[in-house]
């Protein structure tokens, strides 16, 4: 047998020692086009996972509604804040329009939402628990003067039979788009000429709420005077707002009463009888001109708490509620508006009732101002069928004005009847 040389054997001994090695090599990195296919499949995957997660989120928020957009600032800012992601539960983007003392103001649009998994500076809200539901709605306030103005807005979250009241939570907006820090009394809450600004309001929704179809906003309905933090008066206008789709419908259904203190602050029910709108008769009464628009008679069922107020009425009870406008030409402000119902050609007299007027108690009409009000009689049910196909006739005055001092001064002042279209 043939020995082979140990140089040959060497050269056999290298080669197989450079076949495993790079036979090794193969196994542990695979080609470079293999790895870049792999972190292709990698990122479309953590895409396809935040697709979904966007679909997810998207499917939670997908009530909206025409101004949602104009939301995404604010839901950002309270996930960021709270630890809870906002699930929009409903949305109304209808403007309401108000105007008062050449200010105007508009609910642009306002949504319910619910935040889960609160964290522990946020938990108070909802009396100490995690999850939580708000109404966030988004005014607009408009000087539509060439002067300067004073105004706070002082708005109000409200369901009147249920006792409930709450103001906004600066917590849940960024400071930017607080409508409450916009006006306050670092600016001596001043309104330019022409001067147009938009804002958020947001108020945590109790849980007892949770399942009621409406609530209200009250707005002030009153300037404030130049360096005083209080307005002119109490003058409030309150809009009806639904809490979900159901509460849009009863809106809707209802008929337009007027706003007297049993509509505006859900003092019980109203059945309209009969109305006459758009009378909109002109009469002077001492230097000032009173208009009046129209009236409704509605049979009225006062709600428990209010029962006890009307516990002489065994018959049913009939309210006749004047709607007006008086403009103020003389030099002395007004203060109180009084006026008398005649039935029957004068032989019953009804004095107006302030408690359901919703005139404010601290009225005051300036030279030039007008202001709308509204004048309530009550009518036992009984009387008013025996009456219902007679004359009405309303005595407006005597208005009693700043610097009067008693039933001597204000009875100077004049009267005058207007007798209530068929």
């Amino acid at each position: 047998m043939k020995k082979l040389p140990y140089s040959l054997i060497a050269i056999c001994l290298i080669a197989i020692s450079f076949t495993g090695c790079s036979s090794d090599n193969k196994e542990k990195e695979p080609p470079e086009q293999e790895i870049k296919d792999e972190d292709v499949r990698e990122e479309n995957d953590d895409n396809k996972e935040d697709d979904e997660e966007a679909k997810e989120k998207e499917v939670e928020n997908e009530i909206l509604f025409e101004d949602a957009t104009n939301y995404e600032e604010i839901h950002d800012f309270m996930e960021e804040e709270t630890g809870g992601v906002p699930k929009v539960l409903y949305g109304y983007s209808d403007p309401n329009k108000y105007d008062f003392d050449q200010i105007e103001i508009t609910l642009e649009s306002y949504e319910v939402i619910e935040l889960n998994e609160l964290n522990e500076n946020f938990v108070d809200f909802f009396d100490e628990k995690e999850e939580g539901r708000l109404v966030v709605a988004r005014f607009t306030i408009h000087n539509t003067s060439d002067k300067e103005l004073h105004y706070r807005p002082n708005f109000f979250l409200e369901k009147p039979e249920m006792e409930y009241k709450n103001d906004s939570v600066s917590d849940f907006l960024p400071p930017d788009k607080d409508l409450s820090k916009m006006l306050t009394f670092k600016n001596d809450h001043t309104i330019l000429p022409e001067e147009t600004m938009t804002g958020f309001e947001v108020y945590p929704l109790p849980e007892n709420l949770h399942e009621e179809s409406t609530a209200k906003l009250s707005i002030p309905a009153s300037l404030m005077e130049e360096g005083r933090n209080v307005p002119i008066d109490n003058s409030v206008i309150r809009i009806d707002i639904s809490l979900n789709k159901e509460g849009e419908e009863k809106i809707q259904e209802e008929i337009d009463f007027y706003k007297d203190s049993v509509s505006d602050k859900d003092l019980g029910e109203k059945v309209l009888i009969k109305e006459k709108k758009n009378i909109d008769k002109k009469v002077d009464i001492d230097n000032s001109e009173l208009t009046l628009h129209g009236y409704q008679i509605t049979n009225y069922t006062p709600n428990a708490s209010e029962k006890q107020r009307y516990s002489s009425f065994q018959n049913g009870i009939v309210l006749l509620t004047a709607e007006f406008t008086i403009k103020n030409k003389g030099d002395r402000p007004i203060q109180i508006v009084t006026s008398t119902l005649y039935l029957d050609d004068k032989k019953l007299a009804l004095l107006d009732d302030p408690y359901l007027d919703n005139v404010p108690t601290t009225l005051v009409i300036n030279n030039g101002e007008s202001k709308k009000f509204y004048q309530v009689f009550i009518i036992e049910g009984e009387g008013y069928e025996a009456v219902k196909n007679k004359p009405f006739e309303i005595e407006f005055g005597p208005i009693v004005y700043e610097g009067d001092m008693g039933p001597e001064d204000w009875n100077k002042n004049e009267t005058v009847e207007i007798p209530l279209p068929e």
